[in-house]
């Protein structure tokens, strides 16, 4: 719903008709304008587009109309069968806008999973051999951030649309290195813990800390509680954070405008500030779902000015991948080295072997040919 109302504001801006199909209550304010329940029902049929999610696309309001060009944004969080329910109103061309470099749809059940249910469209048709367009020029992120992202997921194919003079950090907070737009905080011996329920897991002193990095970015008024928004992978530190912002006097202009979301929820979407709080810190290094990279994806791509203020987490989960593949290779140098010691004394053994059986041999030889001389001496005298 967050994305589709973040296109319908900006379709709006443009002049074209829009209308915006959904429940009520889960459509925003600022664009309940767009509405079908606020306007005449022949609006419907004056309209150049039609807004709405996937499964609100099967509507009964929509069962009288067909849309012979079909546009899915971000096709790749959703499941083949959910894409196919805008396609069955009268679709003749589809176009499908999605990154599989990100986040694929949410299934929670095994079975369905098992079934392949949790591959969208978008990627079964790239696996099958579909070769998509790339847009590879970006206008969101700080160049720098964008040069890890086009490394790390895109094999260097994305391009700058802006520079780093329209993506400066914001004055206020202490950056480590100005002119570089990401920091980050590191918070020792502060572990997650579950939440009451035990459905997630919550960091409070992440939390904190968290909330003390959102003052500081917007302390000097230039950064907006609407331009910053606090991405997190669980569920329960949303709640944590929201509960913290509206329990708390001093947070009080954070209540409204400021977006506090999972990185699910977060996809598609894009602030000045990031602030990304990952939970999750242990002496184990269980990370969970962090090890998926897409996530980091997902994160790294929703800046505009700045990357993001990443906690403690992260690095530790790039420490660990580092740590892993050093022991990977010494165990392979090590595996090599003793197969070739082993190699080595077994060929010394071998060559010790063969030398005593050809000195034995010799010997038998020897006193074989010196008894025979003296049995031959003797017969001819």
């Amino acid at each position: 719903n967050t994305a589709v109302d973040n296109l319908v504001k900006g379709i709006g801006k443009t002049g074209v008709k829009v209308v915006r199909v959904g429940r009520p209550e889960a459509i925003r304010e600022d664009v309940k304008h767009f509405a079908l329940d606020g306007r005449k029902w022949d609006d419907l049929k004056k309209a150049e587009v039609v807004c709405a999610t996937c499964i609100g696309a099967s509507g009964t309001t929509l069962d009288k109309c067909r849309f012979p060009t079909v546009l899915i944004d971000e096709c790749t969080q959703a499941s083949e069968t959910a894409a196919m329910v805008p396609m069955s109103r009268g679709c003749q061309q589809a176009i499908l806008i999605g990154d599989q470099c990100q986040l694929p749809p949410t299934v929670l059940s095994d079975t369905a999973e098992a079934e392949n249910l949790g591959e969208s469209l978008f990627t079964r048709l790239v696996t099958q051999g579909v070769r998509p367009v790339l847009l590879d020029t970006q206008y969101r992120m700080h160049p720098l951030v964008a040069e890890f992202a086009s490394a790390a997921f895109y094999n260097g194919r994305l391009q700058n649309g802006v520079s780093h003079v329209h993506r400066q950090p914001p004055e206020g907070f202490p950056w480590p290195q100005r002119q570089m737009p990401v920091a980050f905080i590191n918070l020792e011996k502060c572990e997650e813990k579950r939440e009451g329920n035990g459905s997630s897991y919550i960091n409070p002193a992440e939390a904190e800390k968290t909330l003390w990095a959102l003052l500081e970015v917007c302390k000097n008024g230039k950064i907006k509680p609407e331009e910053v928004g606090i991405v997190t992978p669980y569920k329960g530190q949303v709640r944590l954070i929201k509960q913290l912002i509206n329990q708390r006097p001093g947070l009080a202009r954070f209540r409204t405008g400021l977006e506090v979301e999972s990185v699910d929820r977060f996809q598609g979407q894009e602030k000045e500030v990031i602030i990304f709080c990952a939970v999750r810190n242990n002496r184990e290094g269980r990370v969970g779902f962090l090890c998926d990279w897409r996530r980091l994806n997902v994160m790294l791509s929703a800046a505009l000015k700045l990357w993001l203020l990443l906690l403690l987490l992260l690095l530790f989960f790039f420490l660990s991948l580092l740590l892993f593949f050093v022991v990977v290779v010494v165990f392979v140098v090590v595996v090599v080295i003793v197969v070739v010691v082993v190699v080595v004394v077994v060929v010394v053994f071998f060559l010790f072997v063969v030398i005593l059986v050809l000195v034995l041999v010799l010997g038998v030889v020897a006193v074989f040919s010196k008894a025979w001389g003296r049995c031959v001496n003797e017969l001819l005298s």
